[in-house]
Order: C-alpha cells, then structure tokens, then sequence
C-alpha cells in the first residue's frame, strides 16, 4: 500500500548553486557597474580629443547606463519567454560588438551611438536578468548573497581606475576601448553560470502492481492510441478545409493573432504593476536618486582635475571608491539580512542610506584637500554598496515574489530617466558656469530628496497595510512562503 506522503516539487535548496551565481553577478557588476566610475577617465579623454564641451560629451556616458537600466523590463520579459541564460549571452555579444566599433568612430554623436547606445543595450540584456535570477536560489539570505555579488563593483571600481589610465597613457582611448571590449566579452561567463534550479524531490514508495492494475494500465495505452489516431483524421480533414476560409474569416483571424500578441506583451510586462500607488512612488524615488547617482559617476574624476589633481592621483582616489564599496555592500547586505529591526524597517535603513550619501556629495564642494576627497569616495563607495545591493530585495517587499522579476526590470526602466538627464545637465552647468559645484549640489539634493519620499513610502505601506488597501502586501519576512519561478 501506497503511503501518502505530500512531495513539495518546488522546494529548492538555499544557496546550493546559487552561489555560482552569485559569482556569475560578481563577475557582471566587475564589468558593468565596476568600470561606470572609471569612464570619467574616458570622459577627460574625450573631451581634451573632440574639444567638445562637457554637456555634449556627457552623452556618451550618460547613454551607457540609461539604456542599461531603460532595456530592464525587455530583458525581463524576454527571460520570462525564452530563458535568462539566452538573453544574457545575447547581451554580452552585443556590448562586446558595439564597444569593438567604437574603436572607429571619429565623432561624438557616433560615439553616444555605438559606446552609449548599442552598448548600454547590451548591458541591460544582462544586468536585469542576471541579477533577478538569483531568487530562485535564495529566499532567507537574498541581501546577503546579493551584498557578496555587489562587491564585484567595488573590485570593478578599485581595479579599473589605475588599468585605464595605463592603457589611455600606453595606447590612446581607441587602444584602450579595444581592450575594454576584450574584457566585456567575459560576460560570457556570468551567462555560463545561469542554470535552471532543479527541485527537491521526496523519495517515495515503490508502488507493488497487482495483475488487475496492469491489465488498467495496458487498457489506457491502447485508448490513448486510438484517441491520436481520431486527432490525426481530424487535422487532416482541418487542413483540408483551410482553403475555404473566406477572407472575412481570415481579416477575423488576422485581428485575434494582433491581440494575442499585444495581450502577451502586456502579460509580459506586467501593466498593472504600475497601478500600485506605493510602487508607483517608489519608481519615482528611484529616478531622482538615480540622477544624482549619474551625476556624481560621471563626473567624480573631472571634478577632481579641476581642483588640480594630476592623472595618476585620480586614478588612485577612484580607485578608494572601489575599496569602499567592498566593504560596503557585504556589510549592510549583512545588516539588512540578519538584524531583525532592520528587516522589518527596511525602508527607513534604505532612507537612511540615501541620507548619508547626499550629505556627503554636498560635504565634498567644501574642500580641496586630496585626503578630505579621499574620504568622501571612500563613503560614496560604502554607501553605494549599500543602496545598490537593496534595490531588489525593496522591489520584492513592495510587489510580492511572483512578481519581483518584472518589478526590477519597471525599478530599472524609471532609473534610467534619471541616468539619462543626470550628467547631460550635470554637464551644461559645469559649461555655463565653469566649475562643477553647481553640479554636485543637485547631486546632493537629488539623494536627500529621494531620502525623504522613502520615508514617505515607509507611512503609506504602514497605513495601507493595516487597513488592507495595499496591492501586495510585505512578504520580504515571511520567504517559506514564497512560490519557486521556471528560468
């Protein structure tokens, strides 16, 4: 006899190969992310090359993370269809191209084309996908793992700095974005490590077959043998009155597939996500901080040359940013993980975060000292090890798990308003009024201000989840819940 014994196909085992993927993460925010601060290296190069002033310049750069971020709810549609493993790869190809041809160009806007847009394309293929896999392996450990995996920003951001200015000294930006795109091309890798989670299984009993029983099993076969031999008369005799259909049936036909498609997109994408007024404020908390995360990426390193500071030292003070994001993002991952007031206040520790990094991008107009700099991007770089790795996990609290996927990628698309007006205005400012001071004072005030709605957003998901208007409520603390995702 059969013992009834309940068999969970969906419980997946916490980590496991989940860890590869999060070395898989590693190694494309070491790419994507690590190297954003380092293009203000780039910048520098093609500003004193084109003679173009800041505003135009700041294009090409700007492009480059906003079509990363703006690409997010595509690419998380198209991993939803046709697997996370195929969209990443597709997007390495393309960002590893579009930088070879850049080698080429001999003018800005052809730059911003082939660098900012083809490129930043390409990110996006990869990034979204890439970093919204990782719920399937984790549920309990999510800041943690994603915390360990951000630290590839701060390897990126420690290491790129010092490499780029070496390979501009040794073989000029076209040389060096020659080899920059040889190094994008190991993205290849991060898609590699993306495997599909495979369930636990319980084992169970091996049923005993009395005669009766196999006489049932061999009656069924033999039923569904002539039931397939009906279904194969019946397409024939179909396809046979295909011919007939009349052309108002076929404009009818025509019409539903139209649908069907726009219908699938919408699925896809997930539209009423956006009727969520919480979530709504938190895709617009995201794009004003995300402008200010632009301007001070973008433009860390000519705002240090201006004050005077000679190549080689920039390189080494971008490089410190670096150092602090390693520290940073394992750390408050850590804090978000495993402290129990900070779990449940997420909100405010994110608010928080954004608090302390705004402050210190106004702090930073108050002196030139190199080492007063020095310990600014050292705080930038712990700080942004921090909102950047709690990103998602803030997603997954607002929209629910069965949904975390699409949410990131909306998260991203919003950001990437902001990552596109960010250094352009950035930019103009610096032209019109010569220094950059102006500049970091929006930064600042984007970040403070973005502090100040996640406050807001904390209320109303306090107030909306006591009276049950909410649309998703908080499941972030309860994960034994949650429902495992076919890649």
């Amino acid at each position: 006899m059969v013992k009834n014994k309940r068999r969970n196909d969906t419980d997946v085992e916490e980590g496991g190969w989940g860890w590869f993927l999060v070395l898989g993460l590693f190694i494309g925010m070491f790419i994507m992310k690590g190297s954003q601060v380092s293009l203000g290296i780039f910048f520098i190069a093609f500003v004193n090359y084109f003679g173009e002033g800041a505003g135009k310049t700041s294009w090409i750069l700007s492009l480059v993370t906003c079509m990363a971020w703006f690409m997010a709810p595509l690419s998380t549609a198209l991993a939803k269809k046709y697997g996370h493993r195929k969209i990443i790869t597709i997007g390495s190809v393309l960002s590893t191209v579009s930088v070879f041809v850049s080698t080429f160009s001999n003018d800005v806007w052809v730059l911003a084309l082939t660098l900012g847009f083809l490129n930043g394309a390409g990110f996006g293929l990869v990034s979204a996908p890439l970093t919204s896999s990782l719920q399937f392996y984790f549920k309990k450990r999510q800041s943690l793992a994603l915390g360990i995996a951000y630290t590839g920003i701060g390897v990126g951001s420690l290491s790129f700095p010092p490499l780029l200015n070496y390979w501009l000294d040794l073989y000029g930006w076209r040389g060096s974005l020659l080899l920059y795109s040889a190094m994008t091309a190991h993205l290849c890798i991060s898609a590699a490590l993306v495997q599909k989670p495979i369930a636990k299984r319980n084992r169970e009993p091996t049923e005993t077959l009395s005669p009766t029983r196999v006489g049932l099993m061999l009656n069924d076969d033999v039923k569904d043998t002539q039931r397939n031999s009906t279904t194969t008369v019946d397409n024939e005799e179909h396809s046979d009155s295909h011919d007939s259909i009349t052309p108002t049936e076929q404009s009818k036909q025509t019409c539903s597939k139209v649908y069907a498609f726009f219908k699938d997109i919408g699925t896809f994408f997930d539209l009423t996500l956006l009727l969520d007024a919480s979530f709504l404020i938190f895709l617009l908390t995201y794009s004003v901080f995300s402008m200010g995360q632009n301007i001070i990426t973008m433009h860390l390193a000519p705002r240090i040359e201006d004050i005077g500071i000679s190549k080689e030292t920039i390189a080494l003070i971008l490089s410190l940013y670096g150092m602090g994001n390693i520290v940073g993002a394992p750390v408050l991952g850590a804090i978000a993980s495993y402290v129990k007031v900070v779990r449940r206040n997420i909100y405010y520790y994110f608010s928080g975060i954004l608090f302390a990094t705004g402050l210190t991008v106004i702090l930073f107009t108050l002196s030139s000292n190199p080492y007063f700099i020095a310990t600014f991007v050292i705080v930038q770089g712990f700080t942004r090890g921090g909102y950047s790795a709690q990103t998602i996990v803030l997603v997954r609290k607002i929209v629910g798990d069965e949904n975390t996927t699409t949410g990131y990628g909306w998260t991203l698309l919003f950001a990437s308003i902001g990552q596109l007006i960010g250094a352009p205005i950035s930019g103009y400012l610096r032209d019109y009024t010569g220094r950059y001071t102006a500049s970091f004072y929006l930064g600042g005030a984007c970040f403070i201000a973005s502090g100040l709605s996640m406050l807001l957003l904390s209320t109303i998901r306090t107030r909306c989840t006591n009276k049950g208007c909410c649309g998703k409520p908080d499941s972030y603390q309860h994960p034994e819940n949650t429902e495992l995702k076919t890649m």
